[in-house]
C-alpha cells in the first residue's frame, strides 16, 4: 500500500543519511550514478579496494538498519 512504501522510502533516506560521508558518496555514485569501482575511484582518490570496502559496509549497515536494527 501507498502508506507502506512511503514509510519504507523514508526509513530508507534515514538509514542512507546516518552512514558516513564517504560511503553515502559511493553509494550514491555507484547506484545513482551507475559508476563502476574504478570509475568511483577515480572521483573519490580512493583506492579500488578502499571504495569496494565502504561500498560493502554502507550496504550492510542498511541491511542490519532496515531489517529491524536501531537506527
Amino acid at each position: 500500500d501507498e502508506i507502506g512504501r512511503l514509510a519504507m522510502r523514508m526509513d530508507m533516506e534515514a538509514a542512507i543519511g546516518s552512514l558516513p560521508a564517504a560511503e553515502r558518496e559511493i553509494l550514491s555514485l555507484r547506484i545513482n550514478g551507475e559508476l563502476g569501482f574504478r570509475e568511483i575511484s577515480s572521483v573519490t582518490g580512493m583506492s579500488v579496494p578502499a571504495v569496494y570496502r565502504k561500498y560493502r559496509k554502507a550496504i550492510n549497515t542498511l541491511r542490519e538498519r532496515l531489517s529491524g536494527g536501531a537506527l
